[in-house]
């Protein structure tokens, strides 16, 4: 409800000739709008985790265990290959 100029009015009503407020617009008797394919129906949805698992890291191996020694200790068991005694090259 608005007032102008000291009198009363309610979007979409109007007042009858014994002023009491009806409404212009019958409720629900209008079919429900259809709408047509979108826009963007055919454009595929994005995929951050691929693209961050893509992209390519600008660091070396000599720089990431010299930084850091937990992956310097994974990577040396990693790569570790115990030799018995007894073996000769």
């Amino acid at each position: 409800m608005f007032t102008k100029e000291g009198k009363a009015f309610y979007p979409g009503m109007r007042q009858d000739e014994f002023g009491n407020w009806v409404r212009t617009k019958p409720s629900g008797t209008e079919k429900p709008r259809e709408y047509g394919p979108r826009l963007t129906d055919g454009i595929p949805p994005y995929d951050i985790v691929g693209d961050v698992k893509n992209c390519r890291a600008n660091i070396t191996f000599g720089q990431l265990t010299n930084e850091n020694t937990k992956y310097h200790k994974q990577l040396r068991e990693g790569t570790y290959r115990p030799r018995s005694i007894n073996e000769k090259n």
